[in-house]
């Protein structure tokens, strides 16, 4: 195992590769070494730190240092930059980029635009156009004229202030969900995808997340403050304004509230005993009837995973409060069992309660959000033209989306049989159905559950997010660190994710031109088998888990059967596996 300082410079060589390959420009042999190698060289030793012991400090140095050499290099890997300026001027000139194109003025920078984009209309939220408005108010009022040298440098700056949000929230998401924070901020923040792309793109993505991060790490820290509440919607309102995808976590934001103010304040507060103790048998006016072995098992301390439950084992009844088994079930519960009783270590909630916070968190989050998003369409006189907008950005047709492969394939496979045929459309929008049906299942789950309904809040929100990105109609390679992201700070099992990010560093090269742009015949046929294979494996791997649990579960009477994983490990909440 290398020591991290060799590790830290490793990465820093795979970065000037990088760069040195975005000055050089083209398809040229040295070029593509140099991406090769120092995409290589960033994944692994992005790769390697995963699971390492490092401090949040050292972290965010190793992060700076293999971020510097993109900030003056020439944009790699896309030339959105210069839409995005293309965007600013034409606003700055009275259009709008949600009624008119590139093509208006014409830009500036119009032979630099990518052409596919030079005649469409923005998909981008009234913030990012203001800002890139103001980006280039800025440029014009320094005393130098250097092309679009300025601009991209302010863009960056935008960039690094959203990547700013992201370290400065992240901490906080990853403390409240049990995960080491020095480590969210590594799988988050050094990936070969951050400093070539995000930042040497550069893409407003950045300050999208940096808005998403900050809103939910404000909630999350101060769920029952109601101006930091306010604040939060704020943030996430802002985040929207820039791109329309942050919508997706505002509603598990809402939970947040909801799983701080939805709890019943008549409950006792929870009490741990230590192992071996009986724990407080408090009076209640309502007697509950269990076995002798029922409570000394709860009092016996830690319940593994995979127990049988507690309440069987005697013949001989014993009667106790319901708060005196609750009390003593309360102890030391071991990660991935539920606890004797099917009790959690948080209060329950009632309706009234879960309502009363649903109805809190929906407006202080949701009508901040809301507030916010629509004042700055107010103040920047656009108006909603980039509803429209959004489709703009289906005119690209790669199986890097995975609708788009199966309908790429579907249409390969019906050609020979009628010319015109054309599956993706179709593809697209059974996705989106998916998509629809797929997060509110994501938000109900971390509604109902219980255990620790905070932590199931921000995993949800990872998991819409990543449900997002696998159903959209158009995916690019740097959209792996939207859910990456957030997936960094609520779990540790992220090896999945890593290694998709780590791939789609390799699917575009320095100048822009994407891999999957290059070969869509074999691409999308092999995206789509691949997808019939992993749902194949899923498939049994389910029917095998339900095999095991009915022939576990028969062995026990119906009144006592218990799961062998609990919700915690089956959500993917638990920290055991890596």
């Amino acid at each position: 195992m290398v020591s991290s300082r060799t590790l830290r410079w490793t990465g820093f060589g795979g970065a000037v590769l990088l760069a040195v390959a975005a000055g050089i420009g083209g398809h040229g042999p040295a070029v593509l070494c140099c991406w090769l190698v120092g995409t290589a060289i960033q994944g692994y030793a992005w790769w390697s730190g995963r699971d390492r012991t490092f401090t949040p400090r050292w972290v965010l140095g190793t992060v700076a240092l293999w971020s510097a050499p993109f900030l003056l290099a020439p944009p790699y890997g896309s030339r959105d930059v210069y839409s995005y300026a293309c965007q600013g001027e034409l606003y700055r000139h009275g259009l709008s980029p949600y009624t008119h194109t590139a093509t208006a003025l014409p830009c500036t920078w119009l032979d630099d635009v990518a052409p596919l984009w030079r005649d469409t209309l923005t998909p981008y939220g009234p913030l990012f156009v203001l800002a890139a408005a103001g980006v280039l108010w800025l440029a014009d009022t320094l005393p130098v004229d250097a092309g679009m040298t300025v601009p991209l440098l302010l863009f960056r700056l935008l960039a690094l202030a959203g990547m700013a949000g992201v370290a400065a929230g992240l901490p906080a998401l990853a403390r409240r969900c049990g995960v080491p924070p020095a480590r969210a901020l590594w799988v988050a923040l050094a990936g070969p995808l951050i400093g070539a792309h995000l930042l040497g793109g550069p893409h407003n993505d950045a300050l999208m997340l940096g808005f998403l991060i900050g809103g939910l790490a404000l909630v999350a820290r101060f769920p029952r403050h109601p101006a930091a509440v306010l604040g939060a919607g704020a943030l996430l309102g802002c985040a929207v304004a820039v791109k329309a995808t942050a919508v997706v976590a505002i509603p598990f934001a809402i939970l947040l509230v909801t799983a701080a103010l939805g709890k019943n304040r008549n409950a006792a507060p929870p009490r741990r005993t230590p192992a071996g103790s009986q724990g407080p048998l408090e009076p209640s006016e309502t007697p509950l009837t269990a076995s002798p072995d029922a409570v000394r098992a709860v009092a016996r301390g830690p319940v593994s995973a995979g127990s049988q439950g507690c309440l069987g084992g005697s013949e001989a009844p014993l009667t106790a409060s319901p708060d005196a088994v609750r009390a003593v079930a309360r102890g030391p519960v071991s990660a991935g069992s539920q606890g004797c009783l099917g009790h959690s270590e948080t209060p329950l909630r009632t309706s009234w309660d879960l309502g009363r916070g649903l109805v809190v968190g929906g407006v202080g989050v949701g009508g901040a959000a809301v507030a916010t998003f629509a004042g700055i369409t107010a103040a920047g006189g656009l108006g909603y033209g980039w509803i429209a907008g959004l489709r703009e950005s289906e005119i690209l047709v790669q199986f890097s989306s995975l609708p788009t492969a199966v309908g790429m394939t579907l249409t390969y496979l019906g050609r020979p049989f009628e010319a015109g045929f054309n599956a993706v459309p179709a593809a697209r929008a059974a996705a989106l159905v998916v998509l629809a049906v797929v997060l509110v299942a994501i938000w109900v789950r971390a509604l109902r559950y219980r255990a620790d309904p905070g932590r199931a809040a921000l995993h949800g929100a990872a998991l819409a997010l990543v449900a997002t990105v696998a159903l959209a109609p158009v995916v690019l390679s740097w959209y792996a660190l939207w859910p990456l992201i957030l997936l960094a700070a609520t779990t540790v099992r992220t090896r999945a994710v890593m290694a998709v990010a780590i791939v789609a560093a390799f699917a575009v090269l320095p100048d822009g031109e994407g891999l999957a742009h290059m070969v869509k015949f074999p691409g999308a046929i092999m995206v789509t088998t691949g997808l019939i294979v992993l749902a194949v494996v899923a498939l049994r791997r389910w029917r095998r888990q339900r095999g095991a649990a009915a022939d576990g579960s028969s062995e026990a009477e119906p009144s006592t059967r218990v799961t062998d994983t609990s919700i915690t490990t089956r959500a993917g909440f638990g920290r055991g596996v890596r």
